[in-house]
């Protein structure tokens, strides 16, 4: 029973491969086919209604878009406006400005305004070069400097006993005024005394 060999199964054969058809069939067929004309395709595509609020808006556009050359030949011409103050006023105030240039301001802005002081930036120069002396020109010029202190001190001691001079006239002057004074009250009490008497 377990040793009996098992029956192979066959598999059913498989279908035959049709031919495929030639080149020759290929392009005849393809010949009998409609070419269907690429505009007709584009034409028949469905379109979108239109909103009514955008309506009348594709309307104005699609009859701008269809507007020939004539049209824009029986433009009216503009005519050539003179330029206004104000315009050229605007131009002058774009100009761009160099740098390191000064536009003084005009007479016009300035009517009306109270006088101000422009005060522009100096840049101060600073010289840092080193400056060589010789020894004698130094030594010439300290004995130079001493020699003017000398003479200060000199002229400063003379004015002090100029001043002492001074005063000691001054003190004698008083001495002689007051003097004289006493000399006229003693003449004067003479007078009286001796000569204004009545000797009859």
């Amino acid at each position: 029973m377990f040793w009996s060999k098992k029956k192979k199964k066959k598999l059913p054969d498989l279908p035959s491969i049709t031919a495929a058809p030639s080149m020759k069939e290929y392009t005849k067929n393809r010949g009998n086919i409609e070419q269907i004309p690429l505009e007709n395709e584009i034409h028949n595509l469905p379109s979108f209604p239109d909103s009514p609020m955008k309506k009348g808006f594709s309307q104005s556009a699609i009859r701008n878009a269809v507007s020939t050359e004539e049209d824009k030949d029986n433009l009216p011409t503009l005519p050539n406006l003179p330029e206004t103050p104000e315009e050229r006023k605007e131009i002058d105030e774009w100009a761009p400005q160099l740098p390191g240039k000064i536009i003084p301001p005009k007479s016009e802005e300035l009517e009306g305004k109270p006088n101000t002081e422009i005060i522009f930036p100096i840049e101060e120069k600073h010289d840092k070069r080193e400056i060589y002396v010789k020894l004698e020109e130094f030594q010439k010029a300290n004995n130079s400097m001493k020699v003017v202190e000398e003479k200060i001190k000199d002229i400063e001691k003379i004015i002090e006993t100029i001043k002492e001079v001074k005063e000691n006239e001054d003190r004698e002057l008083d001495l002689w005024d007051r003097e004289i004074e006493t000399i006229k009250a003693r003449i004067s009490g003479i007078n009286k005394n001796i000569f204004d008497k009545d000797y009859s």
